[in-house]
C-alpha cells in the first residue's frame, strides 16, 4: 500500500505526531496575504504528512496557465519523486505523490476541489463560497451629479478588480440610502414643479441642472417651504409611510438609479444592490468611504460585533479611506452646495477634451469615425479614472 493512503497506520501515526505543528499551520492559513501565499500554507501541511522524513519543502504554487483545469497549480510532486525514488519509497511515480498530497490537504473553505494530472501536477479549484464584499459609495439624487462620489467609486472598483484578479469572488455592492431632510426638500420641490408625479419623466428631473440647486436655495430662504420639507420627512418615515410621499420617493429613486447606471457604465464600473452580511453571508466586507468616517464606522462595527478580537477570524470588516475632494479654492466639495460640478458634466468634458486632443494630432484623418469615437471614450474616461 502506498504511503499516501490515509488508512495506513504509519500515516495516521505521523499525523498524530505532527498534529500540533499542523494545527499551527492551519491557523496561520486564516486568509492573510495573497491567495498564492494562503494556498501555500495549506500545502505545507500536505508536504509534512506525505514526506515527513525529508527536509521541509517550499510549496511550488503558480496560477494555472489553463484556467479550465483549475485556478492554481502545485508542482511539488515531480521534485519530491526525484528525491525519494531511490530511498525505498513505496510511491510508484509523481502521480502517486500528487495523490498523496491531495489526500493530505486540510479542509478549507478556500478550496473547492483538487485533481492530479500527469506527470503529477495538482490542479486546485478555489471555492465560490470564499468571497469578499466591497461596499461602494453612497449615491443619492442629491449627490448623483456631484464630483464628490467619483473618488470612492473608482477606488472601490479598483479594489474589486484586484481581488477578482486574485481569484476572490467579489460582490460589488452599492449602498443606496435616501431618507433624510434632503429628500424632504426634493419631494416638496417635485410637488411644486410637477403636481402630477405620474407624468414626471427622466428628462424632466435628471437633466434639469437647476433642480437640486433650486430646492436647496428655496429651503434656505423660504421658511414655509422649509417647514413643508421637514414635514415631508416625517410623513415619509412614519409607520407604514404616507403613500403619496412614498410614491414620490420611489419615483426619484428610480430616476436616480437610472442615471447612476449610465455614468457607471461609461466609466466601466460594475456593482449591484443587495443585502450583505445576513442574506449573502459575506466573509469579508470592505467599506470604501472618506477617511473622516473611519471612527464612526469603527464604532458602529464594534457595537455590532463585526470586529473580532483576532483579525484573522471571519466574518470581518475593513474600512478603506481616502482624502477629501477639494475645489480650486482648496476647500472641500459638499454635496449640498449649489455650484458643485456635476459628475456627468465631468465625464462629458473628459470625452470632449480627449476628442479635441486627438483631432489636433490628425487622428480624425487617419481613423474612421467609429475608431475615433472609441478611442476618445477610452482616453477620456480612462483619464477620469486615473486622476480621480
Amino acid at each position: 500500500m502506498d504511503r499516501y493512503s490515509r488508512e495506513d497506520d504509519v500515516t495516521n501515526a505521523l499525523a498524530v505526531d505532527l498534529s500540533s505543528e499542523i494545527e499551527a499551520e492551519k491557523k496561520n492559513e486564516e486568509f492573510t496575504g495573497n491567495l498564492k501565499r494562503q494556498l501555500a500554507k495549506l500545502l505545507v501541511v500536505c508536504l509534512k504528512l506525505t514526506v515527513p522524513d525529508e527536509p521541509s519543502f517550499e510549496p511550488l504554487v503558480a496560477a494555472s496557465a489553463a484556467g479550465k483545469f483549475g485556478d492554481y497549480q502545485c508542482n511539488n510532486a515531480m521534485g519530491l519523486w526525484s528525491i525519494i525514488k531511490g530511498k525505498g519509497t513505496q510511491f510508484k511515480g509523481p502521480p502517486a505523490v500528487g495523490l498523496a498530497l491531495v489526500k493530505s490537504l486540510p479542509t478549507s473553505e478556500m478550496v473547492e476541489s483538487c485533481s492530479v494530472a500527469r506527470p503529477g501536477y495538482i490542479n486546485v479549484v478555489l471555492s465560490a463560497k470564499w468571497m469578499a464584499k466591497l461596499i461602494f459609495p453612497l449615491p443619492t439624487l442629491q449627490n448623483k451629479y456631484m464630483l464628490v462620489i467619483l473618488r470612492s467609486t473608482i477606488i472601490g472598483d479598483m479594489l474589486a478588480r484586484m481581488l477578482e484578479y486574485s481569484k476572490v469572488e467579489v460582490l460589488r455592492r452599492n449602498h443606496v440610502d435616501d431618507w433624510g431632510t434632503k429628500f424632504g426638500m426634493l419631494i416638496e420641490y417635485l410637488f411644486e414643479k410637477f403636481p402630477d408625479t405620474d407624468s414626471v419623466i427622466e428628462t424632466d428631473v435628471v437633466f434639469d441642472r437647476c433642480f437640486t440647486r433650486h430646492q436647496k436655495k428655496k429651503f434656505d430662504l423660504d421658511e414655509d417651504f422649509k417647514e413643508r420639507a421637514q414635514q415631508a420627512v416625517v410623513r415619509l418615515q412614519a409607520q407604514g409611510g404616507d403613500p403619496v410621499y412614498r410614491k414620490a420617493w420611489a419615483k426619484i429613486c428610480e430616476i436616480s438609479r437610472t442615471e447612476f447606471a449610465k455614468v457607471y457604465q461609461r466609466l466601466r464600473v460594475e456593482l449591484e444592490e443587495r443585502y450583505w452580511l445576513d442574506e449573502e453571508k459575506a466573509q469579508w466586507m470592505i467599506y470604501n468611504t472618506a477617511a473622516g468616517q473611519e471612527q464612526h464606522l469603527s464604532t458602529f462595527f464594534k457595537k455590532e460585533g463585526w470586529l473580532p478580537g483576532n483579525e484573522k477570524t471571519y466574518p470581518r470588516v475593513n474600512h478603506v479611506g481616502f482624502g477629501l475632494v477639494l475645489g480650486e479654492d482648496g476647500k472641500r466639495f459638499r454635496t449640498r452646495a449649489t455650484d458643485v460640478v456635476r459628475l456627468v458634466d465631468l465625464v462629458d468634458e473628459a470625452k470632449t477634451r480627449s476628442k479635441l486632443a486627438l483631432i489636433e494630432r490628425g487622428k480624425d484623418k487617419e481613423w474612421t469615425p467609429e475608431e475615433l469615437d472609441q478611442t476618445t471614450e477610452a482616453v477620456g474616461y480612462g483619464a477620469v479614472n486615473e486622476f480621480s
